[in-house]
């Protein structure tokens, strides 16, 4: 395309590029990255690793986990390429075992709205799009009301077969050098027992013992 060419002849920044398709009148292209897709440095992986014992975990644009920590996968049941949004709302063992699904659940759809206005070309997008308003709904209902809103933060509570009733606080932060992922971290929330539950859950002589994991 002509403003790709443009951006490159004048090396542009990601942001000056996504600035030159904004003043043409254009929707702004996916964020770029200097790796492919499916590309996770250590040092990524390293700080997921290091939120140990809480839940951390890594999506694609797709909402697609690409990477996660032993925690994230124990106590939320999340698994490699896992689709999020399909989990959340066509899964339901997540549905089961998450309290907080029904406050969550719009704005969940809000953020994909969202991401789908900044890039409503997209084949990823309207993929996703379609396999869930076929799939759910729930999702098909909430899809209808038209809210907006950016990545942020949001509580959630998880019931856990095993030492019961979890709360986070899950914050959506964007990777600076992978603009085009998205680091989920889940803090424990403050005098409800989870940090304490937690450590037992990801302590390698109690999974030992035969802790199961959570859809969550």
């Amino acid at each position: 395309m002509v403003l790709d060419a443009v951006a490159r002849v004048l090396r542009m920044s990601q942001a000056e590029r996504r600035h030159l398709y904004v003043l043409a009148g254009l929707n702004p292209p996916l964020p770029e990255s200097e790796h492919d897709r499916d590309y996770l440095c250590d040092g990524f992986q390293r700080l997921i690793d290091g939120w140990m014992p809480y839940p951390a975990h890594i999506m694609d644009p797709y909402f697609s986990a690409v990477g996660m920590n032993e925690s994230a996968r124990l106590v939320m049941g999340i698994e490699p390429q896992e689709n999020c949004l399909i989990s959340f709302f066509c899964d339901d063992r997540y549905r089961a075992r998450s309290l907080s699904w029904e406050r969550n659940a719009p704005g969940v759809v809000a953020e994909l709205r969202a991401s789908l206005a900044e890039w409503p070309q997209d084949e990823g997008f309207r993929e996703l799009l379609s396999e869930l308003l076929r799939s759910s709904p729930e999702f098909s209902a909430l899809w209808a009301q038209s809210d907006v809103c950016r990545p942020g933060q949001r509580l959630k509570e998880l019931d856990h077969p095993v030492v019961g009733a979890l709360y986070f606080e899950a914050t959506t932060l964007q990777v600076p050098a992978r603009p085009d992922l998205h680091l989920i971290l889940h803090n424990p929330v403050a005098g409800t027992g989870t940090a304490k539950k937690l450590a037992r859950l990801t302590d390698p002589e109690v999974r030992r013992a035969g802790m199961h994991q959570v859809a969550g």
